[in-house]
């Protein structure tokens, strides 16, 4: 969650918004998680973004179905009934879990 914390901070920096190139851009992020990182884990550079480019597709697909389910205005569900449901879609697609939720969390709602 730090790591997506992370970026959410530094691409959303309205200062520099989308003018720094993609090195100084994880420098940045490399920056902001370590500076705010207590768990003893260290992490550099490097292994940050390649994390980021494993999960973030993984949770950008989650939230396409979950988005679908939600256009489709099912009669009688709730947010926890279209979670349920783009839960199983993700596990018939991909024959696994979905293990990003608290990722998505915390940018289901932005505009990236």
């Amino acid at each position: 969650m730090l790591l997506t914390r992370a970026w959410l901070h530094i691409s959303e920096d309205s200062i520099i918004g989308t003018s720094q190139r993609e090195r100084e851009f994880w420098q940045r992020i490399n920056t902001c998680y370590q500076g705010n990182n207590t768990s003893g884990v260290t992490r550099n550079q490097v292994n940050l973004k390649a994390h980021w480019h494993y999960m973030n597709p993984l949770v950008v697909v989650f939230n396409q179905i979950y988005s679908v389910l939600k256009s489709q205005h099912l009669s009688g569900w709730y947010d926890d009934d279209l979670n349920k449901g783009a839960h199983q879609q993700y596990r018939a697609r991909f024959a696994a879990e979905f293990r990003h939720e608290h990722i998505w969390n915390l940018v289901k709602h932005e505009p990236k």
